[in-house]
C-alpha cells in the first residue's frame, strides 16, 4: 500500500515483515487471528491540533513519534467470513 500522488507514489518502498494466523471454525462462522510485527520506524508527518472552534492549526511540519520497546506488533481477530 502506498500513498497516491506526490513522491510516495513515484518511488514507492516494499517492506516485507514477519507475520502469523491461524483459522479454525466457530458457532458463528470462521474465526481468524493474527499477528504480524513491523520492525520499520513510524514515518515521519504533519502534527495538527484541533482547535475548540473545529479548525486545525499546525503545530510541526516534520513530526515522527518514536516507537516504544516491545511495540511493532499488531493484532487482529475476525469471526465470520470477510466482505
Amino acid at each position: 500500500v502506498w500513498e497516491r500522488g506526490g513522491g510516495a507514489a513515484a518511488d514507492p518502498k516494499f517492506h516485507i515483515t514477519p507475520g502469523v494466523g491461524i483459522r479454525f471454525l466457530t458457532p458463528l462462522g470462521p474465526a481468524r487471528i493474527d499477528v504480524g510485527y513491523n520492525p520499520e520506524p513510524l514515518p515521519a508527518g504533519r502534527l495538527y491540533v484541533i482547535s475548540p472552534s473545529g479548525d486545525l492549526t499546525l503545530i510541526r511540519q516534520s513530526y515522527q513519534r518514536a516507537k516504544k520497546t516491545g511495540k511493532g506488533f499488531a493484532v487482529q481477530i475476525s469471526v465470520g467470513h470477510p466482505f
